[in-house]
């Protein structure tokens, strides 16, 4: 990633593939997500997980102008986005554990997830935004509509995070 980066230190900017993009520390994250559920209470939750979603049409997008993939029915560029790319931009380490083009079925696992980090421990699963990153690139893939559920969270002591992708309806 670093090689593709390019700063324009006089005007404070920095770029990607033509794309603006910044860096915010883990704290700066964690701030967010805590203010947003002070606003907003338990619906925090799938605030982010939208926002997530919307997050990742433009992480997609960089993926593919970054890569040349053509991921759409492809096992092997989908696996490289899910564990190459987006351990790149800080996210964390990911698995594919199971993808099944014809049910719709995914199951990724992730370790080191941002808001778990910034997460001393909770009752219930934290990562709303990369949950919502990864499901929306297994939409843009199978190229149909998915619910994105994690079963598991580091943040809640379990060893990895769990996240199951299928055709369920929002």
């Amino acid at each position: 990633m670093a090689r593709l980066l390019k700063i324009d230190s006089e005007n404070g900017q920095m770029f990607i593939e033509g794309k603006r993009v910044m860096i915010i520390p883990i704290e700066f994250s964690s701030a967010l997500n805590k203010g947003l559920a002070k606003v907003v209470g338990k619906g925090a939750a799938s605030a982010l997980y939208t926002q997530g979603k919307e997050i990742g049409n433009s992480i997609f997008d960089l993926f593919i102008s970054i890569y040349g993939a053509e991921v759409k029915d492809s096992e092997d560029d989908y696996k490289r986005a899910i564990e190459e790319f987006l351990p790149l931009g800080g996210f964390g380490r990911m698995e594919l554990t199971k993808l099944d083009f014809k049910s719709g079925e995914v199951i990724l696992r992730g370790w080191n997830l941002p808001e778990t980090i910034s997460t001393d421990h909770s009752e219930a699963p934290v990562c709303h935004l990369i949950r919502g990153i990864s499901t929306r690139f297994t939409e843009l893939v199978l190229q149909r509509p998915l619910l994105g559920t994690e079963v598991k969270c580091q943040a809640k002591g379990d060893e990895y995070c769990e996240i199951l992708q299928n055709g369920g309806f929002e």
